[in-house]
């Protein structure tokens, strides 16, 4: 079994690459703390303390890393690329042009960061965040400004102080991680609760971090939340280890299948599973050609749906406890969600924020309304507006 950390960021070796979907801890086994990390963050929305942090995920592009090389000491930027095996450091932009020329418009971006986010970066440590905008990049609109780094458009009132920022900036720029280690290759992610970063007009820095006082939890997120939680907990409570053990050795499809959900719009359920793998074997008996590779294909197909009939009450309690656990997530995410300074849309359509993530003890996990953002995010590809490869 991954340990929890490793498998709520999907990181490697501690670096922060991707966050897990709460109601997908479930398939790996880490339900029981995915229900504590959300009923945490439900307390410190209502002004209680805990350990848990929380702050918003903002849906920008590139995710770079930047900072002071622990073993040179040289400043640099990077994309996630940065943690390859054969890493990709920039120091200076031939290193871009040699790196990430082939993405004109992403070489752009790490250009401007290369250039601009020294005059905010102390003299050591290693971060990571979302660029928001470069100048080229604003919109004006009557009184406000807007950008659009990805699939949702912010927009903030020209005269406040993020408006005011933003246009006299050079990049804006939101950072949520913090890297400790001698070496990049031994460097561990950590959310950056207190940030160490300097000041400078030129950089428009976006504070993750989510005052609790504005955070509104009304009447209706709180029957929500407690009504799905209090499910969620004890119907996992009452599951037989063989309950894990079955839906643990479907973990990766189980994930893939939830995504096509989301795409579609319809409900998980055992017998979509089951044809969803179905679909999955027939696809993977055809792109062999032999008799021989095409009948071993079909045979580790038939095992997995007999796998599956064969647990089925297994799954159809797996199914119950993600809704109910996802629901419960939903009701903070409602409650979290009017908090912000910016206004979103996607497609002129107002939105909520992309999402959020609870961290408790470096622990990461990502509350994301999934049938309004993840959905539109998946059927758009990924990025909209860059469709570059970030490599």
């Amino acid at each position: 079994m991954l340990s929890f950390k490793i498998y709520l960021s999907e990181a490697v070796d501690g670096k922060l690459t991707h966050l897990t979907h709460a109601e997908d801890t479930l398939f790996n086994g880490h339900g029981h703390t995915a229900i504590q990390a959300l009923k945490d963050v439900h307390e410190k929305i209502q002004g209680g303390e805990n350990n848990t942090t929380v702050s918003t995920k903002y849906d920008g592009a590139p995710s770079i890393v930047y900072g002071h090389h622990p073993e040179t000491g040289k400043f640099f930027v990077a994309t996630k690329s940065a943690f390859n095996v054969n890493p990709k450091i920039n120091y200076s932009e031939k290193d871009i042009d040699k790196n990430h020329g082939h993405a004109p418009g992403l070489a752009s971006k790490l250009k401007t960061a290369l250039q601009h986010l020294p005059k905010i970066t102390p003299k050591k440590g290693v971060f990571q965040g979302d660029v928001m905008h470069s100048k080229s990049d604003l919109s004006m609109e009557g009184n406000k400004v807007s950008f659009t780094p990805n699939t949702i458009t912010y927009k903030v009132p020209r005269q406040s102080e993020h408006g005011k920022q933003a246009q006299r900036s050079e990049i804006g720029l939101v950072t949520h991680t913090e890297y400790k280690g001698s070496s990049i290759d031994n460097m561990r992610a950590t959310p950056m609760t207190k940030s160490p970063l300097g000041t400078h007009r030129d950089v428009h820095q976006i504070d993750p971090t989510i005052n609790f006082k504005e955070v509104k939890h009304t009447p209706e997120t709180k029957a929500g939340f407690q009504t799905h939680i209090t499910k969620a907990e004890k119907q996992l409570k009452a599951q037989p280890q063989e309950f894990h053990n079955a839906i643990q050795h479907h973990a990766a499809h189980l994930e893939t299948y939830i995504n096509s959900t989301v795409r579609d719009q319809s409900t998980p359920s055992t017998e979509g599973y089951k044809k969803y793998l179905t679909a999955k074997g027939q696809k993977e008996v055809d792109s062999v050609k032999t008799p021989k590779a095409k009948e071993q294909k079909q045979v580790v197909a038939n095992d997995r749906l007999e796998h599956v009939e064969a647990n089925k009450q297994h799954f159809n309690n797996a199914f119950q406890i993600h809704s109910h656990i996802q629901h419960a997530k939903n009701a903070l995410v409602d409650a979290l969600s009017n908090s912000s300074s910016f206004e979103h849309e996607i497609a002129g359509q107002k939105t909520k924020p992309e999402g959020f993530v609870a961290s408790h003890n470096g622990n990461m996990i990502k509350l994301v309304d999934r049938n309004e953002f993840s959905r539109q995010n998946l059927l758009a590809g990924g990025i909209k507006k860059s469709k570059e490869v970030q490599k």
